[in-house]
């Protein structure tokens, strides 16, 4: 089963980094990720949340899943 942040999580980290990607700083649309920095899905802490695009979210789980060392970003 799939764990999902609950959407006030997820507007914490929008409005945190001013709506914009954690990752290429691009402007987020309303279909943002939010991505776990520590990569434990229970831990919610704001600090621990990085709002992102989907690309991004997607090009860095790939590389983790796939533990490249390269700098994906």
């Amino acid at each position: 089963m799939t764990r999902r942040l609950r959407r006030p999580g997820k507007a914490r980290a929008c409005l945190h980094q001013l709506a914009r990607c954690g990752f290429c700083g691009e402007l987020l649309e309303e279909s943002f990720s939010v991505d776990h920095l520590d990569r434990n899905r229970t831990n919610d802490n704001w600090d621990n949340l990085c709002a992102c695009d989907g690309t991004c979210h997607d090009r860095k789980s790939f590389y983790e899943r796939t533990q490249n060392t390269k700098q994906v970003l």
